[in-house]
């Protein structure tokens, strides 16, 4: 189940509209632990957070990607390619079934933690992360 929302995540990653483009190489969960101390969140009960980072690559001989500063400066890879990192956080309910069958992701912005406001989600569903 774990694998279906990284899947998920990947997959709605890559459908986002961007003037660049990226292809993610490898997608690994370093650390799954309960979240809010076991809080039962309403009829979905408790959730599991999913730290990780996500491997990518671009490429700097593609049009698309003239819009990255200094891309033709970065070292390449044995494909040519530019590769990067980001972490990942993923919130999901223990038990899978009891879920909406949907996704909240987050896109880091230089580095700096997802977080989640109180008001991304309806009353007895996840608080904040920090």
């Amino acid at each position: 189940m774990v694998q279906k929302i990284l899947r998920a995540a990947v997959l709605t990653a890559l459908t986002l509209t961007f003037s660049a483009e990226a292809r993610v190489v490898r997608f690994i969960v370093e650390q799954m632990r309960t979240f809010a101390e076991g809080t039962s969140f309403g009829s979905v009960g408790q959730y599991q957070r999913l730290d990780g980072t996500a491997y990518m690559e671009v490429d700097p001989r593609d049009p698309l990607n003239a819009v990255i500063v200094n891309l033709d400066k970065a070292p390449r890879n044995a494909r040519g390619m530019v590769e990067y990192s980001s972490p990942f956080l993923i919130l999901k309910p223990v038990d899978m079934a009891r879920g909406n069958r949907k996704i909240w992701y987050g896109i880091n912005n230089r580095g700096n933690c997802i977080e989640l406001s109180f008001r991304a989600f309806p009353p007895g569903h996840p608080p904040a992360i920090h």
